[in-house]
């Protein structure tokens, strides 16, 4: 009998040898992730996200990509177990089948994702009554307009002669007084190099009329890309007499040289190359991009560079950029997930604060410092500074809902001098700042917008080129011309399609403008 249980021991003892060698990696599951490209890049090697995995108990295998590369991953059913997408975007997909409904899921393992999710963004993430995608969320104000406050400086202007948004220092500057900075300059050497080789208005990325020149549009009741429902009418804003007096106004522009002629060809590397060199005096960018010009060696270039942000008021007292949505990430459990109830364990356990800290700042310590209460401080180490200006730091950002503690960490101002640059103009994101607010936001993509929406981008495109630099004049023929082509385009069918989904939310009675 003794003999029989030492034999049994011994097998044992081989059985645990032969596991024993097994290292974490292949111990622990892996959940894949593929995420909408947001600047940043997957390094599982990083001390936090190696901790974070360990909290996780499992792998992370993380790709990011682009819009388009998540489109062929749909077509060809190469899915990861998550995938996120850009705003509300996941609607489009939904048809696929590829979305799983995660009402259950939530219900049962999402005890931290529950806790910020309220009805307005549950009802954003649900289509025909079941929610496929969790929300992130962010702060809705994230475009301004950007001036070279140095240049103007040179050229006799004084800033503080202009009214700020409230609480802020964001100038309110009359469109009038606007053209007249452009034209000067544009024309008045503001670098004092002796050249003619610099533009007031510009680009800071890709060439698209609808961020470049929003602050136009703004000034003159609307932007690029949005619906307003008018008089009990549903308009898209490249239809409107507003749209058509913006158009006016930036040819009026054109024709006084002030906009940079390779603005609608630039690429992003191209536009960010031309703002450092010192090319251009003025941008509409994404609240950031001022300060990662200086982050990425600008002073190195143009030593005495002063920012200033403004909003550009139009003749009729309009003001405003566009409102970027509470909802700029969404994040979906596909049914290629052999685990989606681990799935989301993993995405509820992210959500929590201990998480979301090391995701966004690391570990403390090691990447960022901490006050006597052992909170942070504002500061980050020399190790914390190069992952996070490494774009490495906080990949995983955009799979946590915490608008709460996003806010209260963005409002600890920090010691570096570059990084109070930064904190500058993140502060903006909390302004009462003038939006323009779309009524198709929140609303399920129709199918006619999946239909048609290349081609009538096109052709709002194709002509809002032609009017700007004069190729077409703005007259009633040729705006009739337009709006024709914007119709055969499939404009009027997307319209009347969330016209229709408007008064479905909404209980109203709107119809399509055209």
């Amino acid at each position: 009998m003794k003999k029989c249980r030492l034999v049994a021991l011994f097998l044992a003892l081989i059985m645990l040898a032969s596991i024993a060698p097994l290292t974490l990696a292949e111990d622990v599951p892996t959940i894949t992730i593929m995420m909408n490209n947001n600047g940043r890049t997957w390094d599982p090697e990083t001390s936090n996200n190696k901790k974070i995995m360990e909290i996780l108990g499992v792998n992370l295998d993380v790709t990011l990509v682009d819009a388009e590369t998540m489109t062929l991953s749909f077509s060809s059913g190469d899915l990861a177990d998550i995938v996120t997408f850009s705003n509300l975007t996941f609607s489009e997909f939904v048809d696929t089948g590829y979305l799983l409904p995660l009402d259950d899921l939530v219900e049962k393992y999402g005890e931290n994702i529950k806790k910020p999710l309220d009805d307005f963004a549950k009802g954003c993430v649900t289509v025909n009554g079941t929610m496929y995608a969790l929300p992130y969320e962010n702060n809705n104000v994230k475009y301004f307009t950007t001036l070279r406050a140095d240049w103007l400086k040179t050229l006799g202007y004084d800033l503080s002669v202009y009214p700020q948004l409230p609480d802020s220092d964001v100038y309110e500057i009359p469109l009038a007084d606007y053209e007249k900075m452009l034209e000067d300059m544009t024309k008045k050497d503001p670098d004092g190099n002796g050249k003619d080789d610099t533009y007031g208005l510009s680009t800071y990325g890709a060439a698209n009329d609808a961020t470049s020149f929003m602050s136009i549009y703004g000034a003159f009741g609307g932007v690029r890309e949005q619906y307003y429902v008018k008089d009990e009418a549903l308009w898209a804003y490249e239809t409107t007499d507003e749209y058509r007096n913006a158009l006016v106004e930036l040819n009026k522009l054109w024709n006084m040289g002030v906009i940079d002629p390779e603005l609608f060809i630039l690429q992003k590397d191209q536009a960010k190359a031309n703002i450092m060199a010192g090319k251009h005096g003025s941008y509409v960018s994404w609240w950031s991009t001022a300060y990662e010009m200086i982050r990425d060696g600008m002073y190195d270039l143009q030593p005495t560079t002063e920012w200033a942000t403004a909003v550009i008021v139009g003749p009729d007292g309009y003001k405003g950029a566009k409102d970027n949505g509470r909802i700029t990430t969404t994040i979906c459990i596909t049914t290629a997930c052999e685990n989606p109830e681990l799935a989301m364990q993993v995405l509820d356990k992210l959500h929590s604060e201990e998480c979301w800290w090391l995701v966004r700042y690391g570990i403390a310590g090691e990447h960022y410092e901490v006050d006597e209460n052992g909170k942070y401080n504002g500061t980050r180490t020399a190790e914390g500074q190069k992952l996070f200006e490494g774009m490495t730091m906080d990949t995983l950002y955009t799979l946590i809902n915490a608008i709460d503690l996003e806010n209260e960490a963005n409002s600890i101002p920090p010691t570096d001098p570059i990084m109070l640059i930064r904190y500058g103009m993140l502060v903006h994101q909390f302004l009462d700042a003038p939006l323009y607010h779309d009524a198709a936001y929140g609303l399920a993509q129709p199918q006619e917008s999946m239909d048609f929406g290349v081609d009538v981008k096109n052709c709002v495109t194709s002509y809002n080129m032609k009017f700007i630099t004069g190729e077409l004049e703005i007259n009633d023929a040729n705006w009739a011309d337009y709006l024709e082509a914007w119709k055969n385009a499939g404009g009027s069918d997307i319209l009347a399609a969330y016209a229709e989904a408007y008064n479905d939310k909404n209980g109203t009675d709107v119809e399509p403008a055209m």
